[in-house]
């Protein structure tokens, strides 16, 4: 990727998450809400090859909404992965080709590292601007965008050495006690030298539902074009569950099945949130 085209990505991401559209619909909420969460995530896959991948990170999210409209966050996260038969791109394993003679990388079908890793991933910056306010007879609408720094080490497999971003749009619908929610995005990858890696869509859909007044469950879909012409199309089905402790604590877990060979074959993972 060119420096220019960078510098415009870069401008444009940073215009979402902090000027906006210029339009809002109702009043903005008066009182901040800062929130910090701390996960832990396993993976494990073999992403289409004989040897299976263990993936493990553990996010520190730092989160900040200075009133219903917005919503920022910034995400570090911890990396422990096994035989690397994949790259960690856009923060999930993906099975690439490597060019043993021109580039950092080191893995193919037939040249497997099967040294395990760890180490920083890629920190991201990212938010939410809600365009349009829910009503009885409209979805709300909320423009997405967030940016990828390439503080993982990309010779262990940890990450691409490149920036990444992501544009997108969400919405969402309450009705009684269920919620219907989904986003599409549209994912820009940096591209190493010696990995070929492509753009693309993902889309996710699903529905919750309010249990009780302490305990919501939801079920979706993950669904995304393959970052590698190595590696099938990603599709997935997760369940989760969140469960509110207190006014100030979260806690949430879910579970997940891959579909195709381009998702892991399960995965889990838990969640503490505190708002301060």
């Amino acid at each position: 990727m060119s420096h220019d085209v960078r510098l415009w990505l870069v401008g444009l991401v940073i215009a979402i998450l902090f000027c906006g559209t210029g339009i809002t619909y109702g009043q903005t909420s008066t009182t901040d809400e800062l929130y910090a969460e701390i996960g832990f995530n396993f993976y494990t896959g073999d992403y289409g090859t004989n040897t299976d991948t263990d993936t493990y990170t553990v996010p520190f999210t730092l989160g900040y909404s200075p009133s219903q409209l917005w919503d920022f966050y910034l995400s570090i996260p911890y990396i422990h992965q096994s035989a690397s038969t994949a790259v960690t791109v856009a923060g999930k394993p993906v099975r690439v080709k490597k060019n043993l003679t021109g580039g950092k990388s080191k893995i193919t079908e037939q040249h497997i590292d099967t040294a395990s890793h760890s180490g920083l991933g890629d920190i991201c910056l990212g938010g939410s601007y809600t365009v349009l306010r829910e009503t009885s007879d409209a979805p709300a609408i909320y423009a997405l965008a967030s940016i990828k720094f390439p503080t993982a080490d990309e010779e262990k497999g940890l990450g691409t050495g490149e920036y990444d971003y992501c544009l997108g749009v969400g919405l969402d619908k309450k009705i009684n006690k269920w919620t219907l929610f989904g986003n599409a995005k549209y994912n820009i990858i940096g591209s190493p030298g010696g990995i070929d890696l492509d753009d693309f869509f993902s889309v996710t859909a699903g529905i919750s539902h309010q249990c009780t007044t302490t305990f919501k469950g939801s079920v979706y879909i993950y669904a995304a074009e393959s970052a590698s012409a190595e590696s099938d199309s990603p599709l997935e089905i997760s369940l989760s569950g969140e469960y509110v402790i207190d006014n100030d604590n979260k806690a949430s877990v879910y579970v997940t099945t891959g579909l195709s060979d381009g998702s892991p074959d399960y995965g889990l993972g838990v969640a503490l949130t505190h708002y301060f």
